[in-house]
């Protein structure tokens, strides 16, 4: 298979997941001059990004919270 029928059939079996991971993380409250709330937000991100499959690349990550 090429690359673009892989990722279009991973993101198509995980719609419905990605949907409600992507909905739960945005009614989440975090202001900018929150440093607590920004980092809980950076936090629930990674793990909705794990949740679905996701994971950081190293070579092109160069922060913590960067995918």
């Amino acid at each position: 298979k090429s690359a673009s029928t892989q990722i279009f059939s991973y993101v198509t079996q995980r719609r419905d997941l990605m949907e409600r991971k992507l909905r739960d993380l945005s009614q989440s409250v975090s202001h900018t001059n929150d440093p607590i709330g920004v980092q809980a937000a950076v936090q629930r991100a990674d793990r909705m990004l794990l949740d679905i499959g996701l994971k950081p690349v190293p070579e092109l990550t160069d922060e913590r919270s960067a995918w």
